[in-house]
């Protein structure tokens, strides 16, 4: 009993980096852990991921998406799915229901949709058919289709089930079931007197559908609410849907009853324009919420952010008040937790490192290892001026790169900017985060990097994502401009 006991705290011991048994555990080498195929922010077994329709199922993740393969093809946007049960170990299945290579199909292209079980154990999904070619001779550009399955893999379609909503704007249902009035209801993006709504319908048989009105109108503009989930979680009821309008991110609303207004909280969104078409789900007793952080426009740094990319995925932490909060998933600091070590470029060790509110520097770090790897620090903040945060593809000392992750204590504010000039110019921000610093805090960070995607969190309370084609392999730093701060406990992992 006694050895299974050391052995134990032995092996808890060679997870840390370090013991309290009057030395260190010496960190590996980084790239030394075989990581085999996990997948931190996959992309699709054929080009990339598009909008996201998660659904739980059977202790798996099942994770359908609109295949962006950026083909020559007529039609476009086959529905894909990849499943997991632990995140960071995924099955991609490729395309599972075709669109129509056919301008005078409804289904020329595929939209949105979501997958729900009914109560004999058979898949239903339902999806918008999409096809704005003018000489179609169709109605409408979308309509809501329908598919059935016994497997979530070999789909039917059932044309006759399919209906239309008097306009070119009527996509992305999302499905679910009510316990109290035992029906099934739809949530459409639509538009009602030139103003985005999210409209509702209903059925008892998930085969004729009866118009219920407007479920939800647009409170902050009149842009489209796109890819819509409603759900119920520990006691309040939540809508999400994503802006296709001036600023794209996944927003949400919150309240404790269903006859009750919706709450809109002070920041409504889950992460910022790298973080696209947002779905909400349930599973393994947890709420997560899954997007696309989409690739750039050339494939390059300066370029702005286009359509579809690598999932990414973050836990929503629920609030005594019922606001929602993104944190890193448990199962990346279970897998990623080899410590690994890092030092300065010039061959320093990675220490703490200060800096003061008369200065703007940074300390370029060695290049970064070829396997996922996740770090962590906390900052002690001793005054709210100033910025600090890291710098991607960093070529030397006490300089800045185009790449520059800041967190602005006088914005209160987390932001990328991909086209740097200095300490005193980062250019545009490209990618921004609210967030309220405090003077004489501590804040802690957590992050992770695989390949071009990198995100942070915030003290659990704030997250960005962002892609960075020349982030993989090269030189980084940490950075203090005019900040009065101390990076402190810097750690990485693979």
């Amino acid at each position: 009993m006694k050895i299974k006991k050391l052995l134990a705290v032995a092996l808890l011991c060679f997870g840390l980096t370090a013991c309290d048994f009057g030395g260190s555990v010496k960190a590996a080498e980084k790239d030394s852990v075989d990581q085999g195929a996990y997948s931190v922010n996959p992309k699709s077994v054929v080009g990339y991921v598009g909008d996201v329709m998660p659904f739980y199922d059977n202790g798996e993740m099942n994770i359908f998406y609109l295949q962006d393969g950026r083909n020559t093809h007529l039609g476009f946007h086959p529905f894909a799915l990849m499943t997991t049960k632990d995140f960071v170990n995924y099955h991609d299945y490729g395309e599972v229901i075709p669109y129509e290579n056919d301008l005078y199909s409804q289904d020329l292209a595929l939209g949105t949709g979501s997958v729900v079980k009914d109560h004999n154990g058979l898949y239903h999904c339902f999806y918008t058919g999409h096809n704005d070619y003018k000489n179609s001779g169709l109605p409408y550009f979308e309509k809501i289709q329908h598919a059935t399955s016994l497997d979530k893999i070999k789909w039917k379609k059932i044309e006759a089930d399919g209906f239309y909503g008097g306009c070119n704007d009527f996509r992305d249902p999302y499905v679910y079931f009510n316990d109290a009035d035992n029906t099934w209801y739809m949530l459409v993006t639509t538009r009602v007197n030139d103003c985005g709504v999210i409209k509702q319908y209903k059925s008892k048989n998930l085969t004729v559908w009866t118009d219920n009105g407007v479920f939800f109108k647009n409170d902050s503009g009149t842009y489209n609410m796109e890819c819509p989930t409603f759900l119920q979680y520990n006691g309040y009821y939540y809508l999400s849907y994503s802006e296709q309008g001036a600023h794209r991110v996944t927003h949400y609303r919150y309240k404790k009853n269903l006859n009750d207004a919706w709450i809109k909280p002070e920041v409504d969104y889950f992460d910022d324009e790298g973080f696209y078409a947002g779905r909400m789900e349930k599973g393994l007793d947890k709420l997560y919420v899954f997007a696309w952080c989409a690739t750039k426009t050339g494939e390059w740094d300066n370029g702005g952010f286009d359509w579809a990319g690598n999932l990414v995925t973050h836990e929503l932490v629920q609030q005594e008040n019922g606001e929602l909060k993104p944190k890193m998933i448990e199962e990346y600091k279970q897998t990623f937790q080899t410590p690994v070590s890092y030092s300065l470029k010039n061959g320093d060790a990675l220490k703490s490192m200060n800096f003061d509110a008369d200065a703007s520097k940074a300390y370029v770090v060695e290049t970064l290892a070829k396997n996922i790897t996740r770090f962590e620090f906390d900052v002690e903040v001793k005054d709210v001026k100033g910025s600090f945060g890291l710098s991607f593809n960093t070529k030397a000392n006490h300089v800045l790169s185009e790449l520059v992750l800041s967190l602005n204590l006088d914005k209160n504010e987390i932001g990328f900017y991909n086209q740097a000039k200095g300490f005193s110019d980062y250019g545009k921000i490209q990618l921004a985060m609210p967030y309220s610093f405090k003077k004489q805090s501590t804040i802690h960070i957590d992050g992770i990097i695989d390949g071009q995607i990198l995100t942070i969190y915030v003290n659990n309370e704030a997250a960005l994502s962002t892609r960075m084609y020349a982030m993989p392999e090269s030189n980084f730093s940490f950075f203090g401009n005019k900040a009065d701060i101390i990076y402190k406990d810097v750690k990485f992992y693979e």
